[in-house]
C-alpha cells in the first residue's frame, strides 16, 4: 500500500520543487514547508520507502515472533535471507517480464494506450 502512495505521490506533486539541478542545492530545506516535503518526498532517504521496510521487515518478523532478543548470528542470517530473496524474485521477475513492476505501473499509467488498427 506504502509503494502505491508513494507512486501517487510521484505523480501529484512535483519531485523536482526545491532542487537546484546545476549544483545540487536544496533550497528551502530549513524552511518548515521545505523540510517535511524533503523528509517525506523528495529527499536522499524519504521516510515512506523507510516506512515500508519497517513495516514488511519488521512486521514479518514480529509475526513469526523473530523480533526481539535475537542473536548476531539471526540478524546476519535474516539479513542475508532477505538479499537472496530479493535477488531470486528480481531473477524471477527478470526471465517473465521486460520491465520492472514499478517501471510497468509508472508506463501504464503515463503512456497513451496503443490502438490497434
Amino acid at each position: 500500500m506504502l509503494v502505491l502512495v508513494f507512486v501517487v505521490m510521484f505523480f501529484a506533486l512535483d519531485y523536482s520543487q526545491g532542487w537546484n539541478w546545476e549544483t545540487l542545492g536544496y533550497s528551502g530545506f530549513w524552511s518548515s514547508h521545505g523540510m517535511v516535503r524533503h523528509l517525506f518526498f523528495n529527499g536522499f532517504h524519504p521516510v515512506v520507502p523507510w516506512l515500508a521496510f519497517v513495516l514488511v521487515g519488521m512486521g514479518t518478523l514480529e509475526t513469526i515472533g523473530r523480533l526481539e532478543n535475537q542473536t548476531l548470528p539471526f540478524a546476519l542470517f535474516a539479513s542475508a535471507a532477505f538479499c537472496v530473496a530479493g535477488v531470486v524474485f528480481a531473477l524471477l521477475w527478470r526471465s517473465r517480464f521486460s520491465r520492472g513492476p514499478l517501471e510497468a505501473i509508472m508506463r501504464l499509467l503515463t503512456e497513451p494506450r496503443r490502438r490497434d488498427a
